[in-house]
């Protein structure tokens, strides 16, 4: 099985996470703290845009599409539907810029560049799920790669010509998203053009999404907030020292992300739970694996200036997994559309962590964030653990 995982979606997921880290990287030894925690404000602003969509309608998209390499009228159908969660995101991002207060990060000035970035950031992660669906391994890589190398290359040109601030990266992410549009136009618009037709709405995959969209609204908060604490009750080098250990954390959940990826077209064209049971043991594995070398991998890539803390990174990586293990049993409800009841538990689960994260984050520390986050999640999954046992 892990010999499985060495494929393009892996591949994809290691070659984005080591661009995504050495940018990460630069802005930490280039870039003063307060650019440093705001570009990770800024990241999690970002995340709001493409979570309507998430990974639910991906799962639709991958469930109900053929395996069959060329573009059908009916993922053309499904293409189409998605535009309106793009229209429905776009709304719901300006209501975030307009009226919660992101001074510290955003000027209203600049409000448009996160909008502009946040539309082709879902065109790209929807170009992403087309070439998934089709299980198309190789263009999925490309699409991946080629947007994150853009992406990166144009950080690091911008911070050679004068200091580095969180706008330079959304400048770099255009430009990457814009190639993965153009490479998408060109291998898929003849099928495109032939199969498209007006109106073509399935409101099979809009009734699918309905329920989870305060799942995947509720995430995105979660992760918002995270960072908004962060910055907001610590000082700059505590949160550039924290933001800096999610970097390393992020790494083992792309790895993660890969095996989920993998899994799930195998999950839903079987039904056979015993592949998420396989998963879990490797992700296990990973976990320890990742927590023995993080410490020289910090050591070894960030300034002196920023400090490590083991406790922390026990946390943060246990926190990691127990999402990981929340979108395993995510996919089972999905795959039974029980779609509502998964809904209900993952917002509750949010919203009592929010509560935990702005009540007792300051008084005990920045290593409670991870703590609040992992117990609150473990709940969730013993419920929808519950639940699943309670109606095979």
């Amino acid at each position: 099985m892990l010999k499985s995982f060495f494929n393009f979606y892996f591949l994809s997921s290691i070659g984005n996470a080591f661009i995504s880290f050495i940018v990460i990287v630069y802005f930490s030894y280039y870039a003063t703290n307060k650019e440093y925690v705001q570009l990770g404000v800024f990241s999690a602003v970002l995340g709001m845009m493409p979570s309507i969509i998430g990974m639910h309608t991906r799962s639709y998209f991958i469930r109900q599409s053929s395996t069959n390499d060329k573009v059908e009228i009916e993922d053309v159908d499904v293409l189409v539907s998605t535009f309106i969660w793009m229209i429905v995101s776009v709304a719901f991002l300006t209501f975030v810029l307009i009226f919660i207060d992101l001074s510290f990060l955003i000027e209203k000035e600049l409000s448009w560049i996160v909008l502009i970035v946040g539309v082709g950031q879902w065109c790209h992660l929807t170009i992403v799920a087309v070439s998934h669906s089709k299980n198309n391994a190789r263009r999925y890589f490309l699409f991946t790669i080629y947007a994150s190398i853009v992406s990166g290359l144009g950080v690091i040109v911008l911070g050679q010509i004068h200091a580095l601030v969180w706008q330079d990266r959304a400048y770099a992410l255009m430009f990457g998203y814009l190639l993965s549009i153009i490479i998408f136009i060109t291998w898929y618009r003849e099928s495109i053009v032939k199969k498209i037709r007006i109106p073509a709405v399935n409101y099979k995959i809009i009734k699918y999404s309905i329920p989870l969209i305060p799942y995947s609204l509720s995430v995105s908060a979660l992760i918002f907030f995270e960072r908004q604490v962060v910055a907001q009750n610590f000082d700059s080098s505590v949160a550039a020292s924290y933001l800096s250990q999610v970097q390393i954390v992020l790494i083992f959940s792309i790895f993660l992300d890969s095996l989920y990826k993998k899994i799930t077209p195998v999950y839903f064209s079987t039904g056979n739970i015993a592949c998420l049971y396989k998963t879990s043991l490797v992700a296990v594995c990973a976990f320890f694996i990742f927590y023995f070398i993080s410490p020289w991998i910090f050591h070894f890539v960030f300034p002196a200036t920023m400090y490590f803390n083991s406790n922390l990174m026990f946390f943060m990586l246990v926190s990691s997994a127990v999402i990981y293990i929340l979108k395993l049993i995510s996919l089972i409800f999905n795959y039974k559309s029980k779609n509502i009841f998964l809904s209900a538990v993952v917002i509750f689960s949010n919203i009592f962590t929010v509560m935990g994260l702005y009540f007792y984050s300051y008084g005990l520390g920045v290593i409670s964030i991870p703590i609040i986050i992992s117990v609150c999640n473990f709940l969730a999954v013993l419920v929808l653990t519950f639940f699943i046992w309670r109606h095979k």
